[in-house]
């Protein structure tokens, strides 16, 4: 008998030695690589952002190669070029432009540079000597000069070729290094991992956590460097930082042209350190049980052993033991209760068995109304999930099987891990919903953000030419007064073009959040009655708008003009989803987010006013819903729709420090949510419904005008005359200045100095405002810009006191801003 229960007692301890050992591996094959899918996600975001970086900078790059390709080049229009592109940039420290000889022939930071030699750098050399023939990437260095002085910084460069492709001289960027590391370091998943960036060369370009000495290091000797080198796609490696005697887990993608490598590892250690804590709760979960199957077979042994002495003392000894039993059963459960995972058992015929406290949790049902019942028929939609096959497989096979599955009723995603034995099954279950919904945000707002440094680029440019095109074409038609219909037709024909490619670039800046903001204390209520009057004009007769203001609604610190703008655009949406009619609500109330909602929702915890905007339309599957806030993207017919609307309110709604959200499903309308942030007590600013735009008038003041773009400061100066100003106009700081000073010498004062943000030749428009307060502090100053600008803007909104008439501007919009200021 005792040895028939020691081969017993040898025999489970076995079996649970196979199956603990066989969970133990699964889990950290699991580990392994859920870890290598982590790096890989993180080395195509590197990947995708240095691609998206490296294209904005190449744009630039051949606008002014192109420029540069004559055989006697303007100068003055190379610096004004680069000049430019270092203003719309924010990677970079300046633009330059090398002759054939790699002498300096134009930079950003002067427009009149030294000569400088630089041709022994590689960024001249590549293209001279034809190595290269698109952009080339240079592995960083210590900057030298300007505003790189001490910085680190990575030379990109492209070719500039003679018409009849002889080399001229090539065009360059300093980027920013600082730029690269500091999204890195957002991205690294542990302190003991490392990202970056290789050229395909084996240069280092660039490492988080930074280390100076491994910049423009040569791993082209190293054995993991040959063993992605010229894959040109991307994979999974032993190592690809510098040997530190850990094993690491890596992953590499390829980007740009295969030219360059970025990378992401984490030493395996690091990657393990939560399976060693389940191992060591799976090793004694095992022990415990073994050891209650010993006391079991003990106990069994004195029973009977007892039954053949008398029965009495038989049944006492059997009760101990059924106590001893039940009591190591308790222990066990105990056990499996007080473990993180979900863990639930089921018998032979699928009827639930046992259920710890976390599966009721995570299954959202008490055990109470699941033990002994089937699984399939408490969660039918298991069947369609692919579970029942898998389950059924590792039930016949008696192999363990490991799957990840979403759950649609659940709304879940679940890592699961299935162990068969003779009485059913054990089911591990592991809700890792937050990391899908984490993974996807991370990928969303990179999108988000490349596509915003383009846009926003591209609009900058074009609002120079539009103020010169719709300023010009407002003079035109008033001596067009008495010429025949069609000549008034075709003027008034470029007039709507330009009014609408205006509004384009105003929607492509505000989904760039590179819109000017100027946010005032603003009742929200008073804001969205004074619209209703707009909409009513706007939507037809044909749809019903109600308007649900909230009570005791808290005030709102937001731009009111930029807000009535997204109101507008959301209740247009709701219009064209409502071809036949129907009801359009707005609705306001008071939101307090706490810190789970917050985090869940993207948003800083706080007080929020919130505005709904809602239709009876047809509303959005979830797969249109998730692209709705992308520029450019519509479900409309094509010239009904640009596709900027919602991207528009998206950029103004983070740009203010709040957020958007859409909730739709098809056949039910939509509702879209826009949170702002709550307005302090101390507010200096005041937004007043129902203000009425002052007249167009003149004035005979003397006005100090500085624009280095020739063609706008034509056109400022001509509309500012005809308002009757004394205009003095210059295309740079210096020049002003001077002139200010002689005014003052002449006591013929200037009585406001009207500056762009950006000028050519070395000084800022803020810096001539700043001298020019110094010299003449009674004159009153107005600033001109094409977008935000570091200089007057910060974290999206113009800094206290600042005057900005925002380009492109009308002759009416010059006139009503001028006259303000002067009598302000």
């Amino acid at each position: 008998m005792k040895k028939v229960f020691l081969l017993a007692n040898v025999l489970v301890a076995l079996v649970l030695v196979i199956i603990i050992s066989r969970s133990v591996m699964t889990d950290r094959a699991q580990v392994i690589e859920t870890t290598y899918r982590s790096l890989e996600n993180i080395t195509e975001a590197l990947a995708e952002h240095t691609q998206q970086t490296l294209m904005a900078l190449d744009l630039g790059l051949v606008a002014v190669a192109e420029m540069g390709s004559d055989a006697s080049p303007d100068q003055s229009l190379l610096e004004r070029a680069v000049t430019g592109r270092q203003a719309a940039a924010v990677n970079t420290y300046a633009f330059y432009v090398l002759d054939r000889q790699g002498r300096l022939l134009a930079t950003s930071r002067t427009p009149d540079p030294e000569p400088v030699d630089l041709s022994q750098y590689p960024e001249f050399t590549a293209h001279r000597d034809g190595i290269v023939g698109g952009m080339y990437v240079a592995v960083p260095r210590l900057g030298t000069v300007g505003f790189a002085e001490g910085q680190w910084i990575v030379n990109v460069s492209r070719r500039i070729s003679a018409p009849d492709g002889s080399f001229v001289g090539i065009a360059a960027a300093s980027m920013s290094l600082a730029y690269l590391v500091d999204f890195y370091d957002a991205l690294r998943p542990g302190d003991q991992s490392a990202l970056g960036l290789l050229s395909a060369e084996g240069r280092v370009i660039a490492r988080s956590p930074f280390d100076a000495s491994l910049m423009g290091l040569d791993l082209s000797q190293t054995s993991q460097f040959l063993d992605v080198q010229d894959s040109g796609v991307g994979g999974r490696v032993t190592d690809l930082a510098i040997a530190d005697m850990l094993p690491r887990l890596s992953a590499y993608s390829y980007t740009w042209d295969d030219s360059l490598i970025a990378y992401a590892n984490i030493t395996e250690g690091e990657a393990l350190a939560e399976w060693q804590d389940r191992l060591l709760s799976k090793v004694s979960i095992g022990l415990l049980m073994m050891m209650t199957f010993a006391g079991s077979s003990v106990a069994t042994i004195v029973l009977v052993q007892r039954q053949q002495q008398f029965a009495e003392q038989t049944l006492r000894t059997q009760q101990r033991a059924q106590a001893y039993v039940s009591a190591a059963k308790a222990e066990v459960d105990t056990v499996f209760s007080a473990i993180s995972d979900a863990v639930f058992s089921l018998d032979r015929q699928w009827r639930f068995a046992f259920l710890n406290p976390e599966a009721e949790r995570v299954l959202e049902r008490p055990s109470s109304e699941l033990l002994g019942r089937k699984v399939w028929e408490e969660f039918p939609e298991l069947a369609e999930t692919g579970f029942y096959e898998r389950y059924r497989d590792a039930r016949d096979k008696g192999e363990a099987v490991t799957m990840e599955r979403f759950y649609r009723p659940l709304n879940k995603w679940f890592v699961i891990k299935a162990y068969p034995h003779k009485n059913g099954m054990t089911v591990y279950l592991q809700d890792f919903t937050r990391q899908k919904e984490m993974e996807e945000r991370l990928r969303q707002a990179q999108k988000m953000d490349a596509l915003g440094q383009l846009t926003g680029g591209i609009a900058h440019d074009f609002n120079n030419l539009l103020t010169v095109i719709l300023g010009n074409i407002d003079m035109l038609m008033t001596h067009l007064q008495s010429a025949p219909d069609d000549v008034r037709g075709h003027a008034d024909v470029i007039r709507i073009a330009g009014e609408r490619a205006a509004e384009l670039t105003h929607r492509l800046l505000a989904f760039a959040r590179r819109q000017p903001l100027n946010p005032q204390h603003t009742d929200v209520n008073a804001l969205v009655t004074e619209a209703k009057q707009l909409l009513l004009r706007t939507v037809g007769e044909d749809i019903n708008i109600e308007l649900d203001c909230g009570k005791d609604l808290w005030p709102a610190i937001v731009d009111p003009h930029e807000l009535q703008n997204a109101i507008l655009n959301l209740a247009l949406n709701a219009r064209d989803a409502m071809p036949a009619g129907g009801k359009l609500t707005i609705e306001t109330g008071n939101a307090t987010l706490q810190q789970d909602d917050a985090e869940d929702q993207n948003m800083t915890a706080g007080n929020y006013i919130m505005i709904a905007v809602s239709d009876s339309g047809c509303g959005m599957s979830a797969e249109v819903a998730a692209q709705a806030f992308d520029p450019f993207f519509t479900t409309k017919e094509e010239g009904k729709g640009s596709g900027l609307g919602l991207a528009m309110v998206y950029g103004f709604a983070h740009q203010s420090g709040g957020q958007v959200k859409i909730d739709s499903k098809p056949g039910d309308g939509t509702t879209i949510r826009l949170y702002l942030p709550r307005a302090n007590e101390d507010a200096n600013s005041q937004y007043q419904a129902g203000s009425i735009a002052s007249p167009v008038t003149g004035g005979d003041e003397r006005i100090l005008l500085v624009e280095d773009d020739e063609l706008v400061r034509r056109y400022a100066v001509a509309s500012l005359r005809r308002l009757g100003y004394q205009v003095s106009d210059f295309g740079d700081g210096e020049q002003a200045l001077d002139a200010l000073r002689e005014a003052l010498r002449q006591s013929r004062p200037f009585a406001l100095l009207l500056t762009d943000v950006v000028l050519a030749g070395g000084i800022s428009g803020k810096e001539v405002a700043t001298e020019a307060a110094r010299i003449d502090p009674q004159m009153k100053l107005l600033f001109m810009s094409g977008y935000a600008e570091n200089a007057i803007v910060h974290h999206g909104r113009l800094d206290p006191g600042v005057n900005l008439l925002s380009k492109p501007f009308r002759t009416a919009d010059l006139a009503r801003k001028v006259r303000d200021i002067l009598d302000a």
